[in-house]
């Protein structure tokens, strides 16, 4: 049975979705991210939850540039693969960038560029567990979920790029 809530929090960027199962995130993505759920879904009062007002709090601080790690309970939720791409996200501490291609081959997996670049895209738990921090080895800042906007101002925030 699915024990998921919903709620909708505040950013400088825009609304974000946060999903819970019991007292741990599952989900945060920016509003109509194509893998966040839809706004027309029933959402928990944020100000109720401790979760969720943990996590606004989080988000707040991270946001004016007084947090670069999060405590926040979370887990997450995939195949064997996307986990083992996730927790290579979960290594890049802010202000650095990755590529997909350093990425495969901390996995030993040289040839996996592409695998890890659908990976990175289905990752549920954006900001918390970096995934705007790859990048293109071709150059450029490449695609995000939450729109490439959201991710050149993820990335000037954390002082990754100018």
């Amino acid at each position: 049975m699915n024990n998921t809530h919903l709620a909708l929090l505040n950013s400088p960027r825009g609304k974000m979705i946060a999903e819970r199962d019991g007292d741990v995130l599952v989900g945060l993505w920016f509003a109509g991210q194509p893998l966040a759920p839809s706004e027309s879904c029933f959402f928990d009062d944020a100000d109720a939850v401790p979760l969720w007002v943990q996590l606004q709090s989080e988000l707040d601080e991270y946001f004016a540039g007084e947090r670069e790690v999060f405590t926040v309970a979370y887990e997450l939720r995939g195949t064997q693969w996307q986990k083992s791409v996730w927790s290579e996200l979960e290594k890049i501490p802010a202000g650095k960038t990755v590529t997909y291609g350093e990425i495969a081959a901390a996995l030993h997996n040289e040839g996996a560029s592409r695998a890890v670049g659908t990976a990175v895209g289905k990752n549920p738990i954006s900001i918390i567990v970096p995934c705007h921090r790859v990048l293109p080895a071709s150059g450029g800042i490449g695609n995000y979920g939450g729109g490439v906007e959201n991710k050149a101002a993820l990335l000037t925030l954390e002082g990754a790029v100018e």
